[in-house]
Formats: C-alpha cells, sequence, structure tokens
C-alpha cells in the first residue's frame, strides 16, 4: 500500500467516523518524533546511544467525550510515511473493512471494560484506558 493509499483508508475508516459520519483520524492520531538506539529501536537510558530517529505513532477509535488508545495499532517507522503505511495494516487487521464488524468490535472491546462511561463515577475512571464508550456509533 503506497503512503497516499494508506492516509485515505486510515481516513475513511469507519472506526475514526464521528456521529455525523465525518473522518475524526487526524484528531485520534497521537504521533512522537523520538531518538532511539538503532540496534533495540527504543529509547535507551544512555541518551549517546539514542542516534536514529523514529516515527511513533499511537491510535484509538473516535470517541466524542475523549482520547482513545488502542495499543494493537501502536507501530513506528524511521518516516512518518512508512509509519503511516504500518498503522494502516494494522487497522485493516485488528478492525478490518467490513463496517459492521468493525463498530461490534469497538463496542465488544469496550463493553469488556466496564462500560459505557458513569459519569457520575468519574473519578474512578481513567479515560486513556485501552477503550472508551461508543455510544455515538450507529451500524445502519
Amino acid at each position: 500500500m503506497k503512503f497516499y493509499d494508506a492516509w485515505n483508508y486510515l481516513n475513511n475508516h469507519v472506526i475514526f467516523e464521528n456521529e455525523d459520519g465525518f473522518s475524526m483520524f487526524q484528531e485520534c492520531l497521537d504521533m512522537e518524533v523520538v531518538k532511539v538506539d538503532p540496534d533495540t529501536n527504543s529509547i535507551s537510558d544512555n541518551e549517546e546511544e539514542n542516534t536514529s530517529t523514529r516515527i511513533w505513532l499511537e491510535c484509538g477509535p473516535y470517541q466524542k467525550d475523549c482520547g482513545t488508545h488502542d495499543i494493537n495499532l501502536d507501530c513506528g517507522a524511521k518516516t512518518f510515511e512508512k509509519a503511516i503505511k504500518k498503522l494502516a495494516k494494522k487497522v485493516k487487521k485488528v478492525y478490518g473493512d467490513n463496517r459492521e464488524k468493525a463498530l461490534n468490535l469497538v463496542k465488544e472491546k469496550y463493553e469488556k471494560k466496564g462500560y459505557p462511561f458513569d459519569k457520575e463515577k468519574e473519578e474512578e475512571w481513567i479515560p486513556l484506558l485501552f477503550n472508551s464508550p461508543y455510544s455515538h456509533l450507529k451500524l445502519s
């Protein structure tokens, strides 16, 4: 998949739609530019070993009231373009292309976490757990 195609795939995927059907992909995407140890692709405690730049991406399905983070979508690469291509592959693998199945998967994930979100117990809720409520999602 080429970068342009990957970007459009993500920008048009159902898990990033808001309640009006508009893409919120860019609002769901979190990007970090880091220096890593090229031998381990992780940040070393010894800063002198961190000589290679990496783009790290995190995101999760759109949620109106808060951000989400699906750790199954975490990825990184030497360039933004390569990282976006990896992210598109992960979204396709985890959520697929079938609208109904993708939305059901999103709903199942948050329901297993004890949601929907109860605003009365807000102090007990940590916003960036794996997923959050998806009451805005409609299958039709």
